[in-house]
């Protein structure tokens, strides 16, 4: 039997796909491997958060894009927390990395995705945070803006997605625009 050529491309792309597959474990048993004090019980969720810097130093709080994790940061965290002066706290986000999947799909929308944040940002005892987010992360970055604008002390947007069913709304925040002008001012001016 013969495959036309876009049918014979599809049945390479899932064999080789489906043979790099690694078999799935039970949440229960990905636990064990964590470090206890990179998970957090938020409400019915335990949350997987990596921190680099110093604890005491200006917290910064990184949001991951969808597809990625807080390991995304690590790099990234580990050049600039070369002084004492920050602490980064990148969680991985509802449906990513190590934090516990939960089964309704209410805890996936973004306000959940933010209130989650907000009682993790708690649970460390910070108040005000500086806040990075990309892509994914940056749409849920501006909407803890927004709504909860005394939190935030900054607000760097990275490839966000524009917003959650309102393409024009984010910029509607007094504050998105106060902080987003100066940083596209100087990107468009370089």
């Amino acid at each position: 039997m013969s495959l036309p050529g876009h049918y014979l491309g599809l049945f390479l792309v899932l064999t080789v796909g489906i043979s790099a597959c690694t078999p799935l474990h039970s949440y229960r048993d990905v636990r064990k491997t964590l470090a206890p004090n990179r998970l957090f019980e938020i409400g019915d969720q335990c949350v997987h958060v990596e921190q680099w810097g110093n604890v005491r130093g200006e917290p910064v709080l990184l949001l991951h894009g969808m597809g990625a994790s807080a390991l995304s940061f690590d790099d990234f965290a580990e050049q600039a927390s070369g002084g004492d002066q920050y602490r980064f706290i990148a969680p991985d986000l509802h449906g990513f990395g190590y934090t516990e999947r939960l089964q309704e799909s209410s805890h996936y929308q973004p306000q959940a995705q933010v209130d989650v944040i907000l009682a993790l940002l708690d649970e460390l005892n910070v108040q005000r945070v500086h806040v990075l987010g990309h892509s994914y992360g940056g749409g849920l970055a501006a909407l803890l803006a927004q709504h909860h604008e005394l939190r935030v002390k900054s607000l760097v947007l990275v490839a966000p997605i524009r917003d959650f069913g309102n393409p024009l709304g984010l910029f509607r925040s007094r504050l998105v625009r106060e902080l987003a002008y100066p940083a596209l001012r100087g990107i468009v001016s370089s």
